[in-house]
């Protein structure tokens, strides 16, 4: 589940942090799996929940925490384990389902 991954690599103190793609990738991270999407002049940021995230140049992820969202509440998440993520998923032709 992408939630608990970032969720995971997240301290307490921190708010942003960079990775590379590859170890996402290791960590079981699906990039086709979020559940929203702002465009804004520099490109796209991914969500999920709190957890936005950016591709760089150099396959690297840089991950942020949003300040003003709140974190998922722990029965949506203990709902997500049971039932599985309602995610957005996109498929090979770049389209929304």
């Amino acid at each position: 589940n992408n939630y608990q991954i970032l969720a995971a690599l997240f301290g307490e103190s921190c708010s942003k942090y960079k990775i590379n793609k590859v170890v996402l990738q290791r960590k079981g991270f699906d990039f086709h799996s979020f559940t929203g999407m702002e465009v804004n002049k520099f490109g796209f940021k991914l969500k999920i929940f709190e957890f936005s995230w950016y591709h760089t140049k150099q396959n690297n992820i840089v991950v942020y925490r949003n300040q003003t969202d709140t974190s998922i509440s722990p029965f949506v998440f203990k709902r997500i384990q049971r039932f599985g993520p309602a995610e957005t998923k996109i498929n090979e032709g770049n389209s929304i389902n």
